[in-house]
């Protein structure tokens, strides 16, 4: 399905197959009902100290989500 999720700055759509990544300091919330399920990962990057060191999109179209599905699947195993 789709996902509708918002933070203290501004609402995002994302689409079955894409990823979005939000920093994890801010409030995160859903603002529109959704009929979907999804993955969510915290991370941080201690290694790298300014924004232009990681040139990543926030938000984009995973080429193989049935393989990160996979990964997801194995990476929950182990916790």
């Amino acid at each position: 399905g789709v996902l509708y999720i918002a933070d203290s700055d501004s609402s995002h759509v994302v689409q079955k197959g894409e990823y979005f990544i939000m920093p994890p300091t801010k409030k995160q919330y859903g603002f529109k009902p959704s009929i979907c399920s999804f993955y969510w990962m915290h991370f941080t990057l201690n290694s790298f100290q300014d924004e232009e060191s990681l040139k990543l999109p926030f938000q984009g179209v995973l080429e193989n989500m049935e393989r990160i599905i996979i990964l997801l699947h194995q990476l929950q195993d182990t916790s």
